[in-house]
């Protein structure tokens, strides 16, 4: 039986060895560079999730992998180009502050608006989807995100209102 099927074994092996690399030169996209750490890229892709790769960039900077090259170039300017330095900006962004409404969302499947205001009274709108659960997020809790992680963390929920019996 071995005899027979080697040529098949050698033949799935080889393919399963060179399959990233072939991958890697076939695929094309843009994307932006949320992270980088030791030549190796975190990068972000519409529609995917974040993957690390190595290379060379900045991150905040927007490249384009095109089909048949094995890196990545800057990219220039387009619609989609300001969808992933939104991304980016997320990803990025840190604050701690106090919320002060919260807006359910318009439609199911949505995310909640929930403003937060900050340090120097500035006040910033940030959609919350699922984490912290949004029972728990109402005005004066207290928010905290950190830059790399993509939602911010309940850090004080907001005093009960008391409950008075007539």
């Amino acid at each position: 039986m071995l005899a027979r099927t080697w040529k098949v074994l050698v033949a799935s092996a080889v393919l399963l060895a060179v399959g990233p690399a072939i991958t890697r030169v076939i695929d094309g996209y843009r994307a932006v560079i949320l992270d980088a750490r030791d030549g190796e890229l975190l990068v972000q892709r519409l529609g995917r999730p974040p993957a690390w790769v190595s290379g060379e960039a900045r991150p905040g900077d927007v490249v384009v992998k095109e089909r048949g090259r094995w890196g990545f170039a800057p990219a220039s300017s387009t619609e989609e180009s300001s969808q992933l330095l939104a991304i980016y900006r997320r990803y990025a962004s840190a604050y701690e502050g106090t919320v002060v409404s919260v807006a359910a969302p318009a439609v199911v499947g949505a995310a909640a608006l929930v403003v937060v205001e900050v340090a120097g009274g500035v006040r910033i709108g940030i959609d919350l989807w699922t984490s912290p659960p949004l029972g728990q997020v109402r005005p004066g809790a207290r928010l905290r995100k950190v830059r790399g992680a993509w939602d911010p963390e309940l850090e004080r929920p907001a005093p009960k209102a008391e409950s008075r019996a007539p």
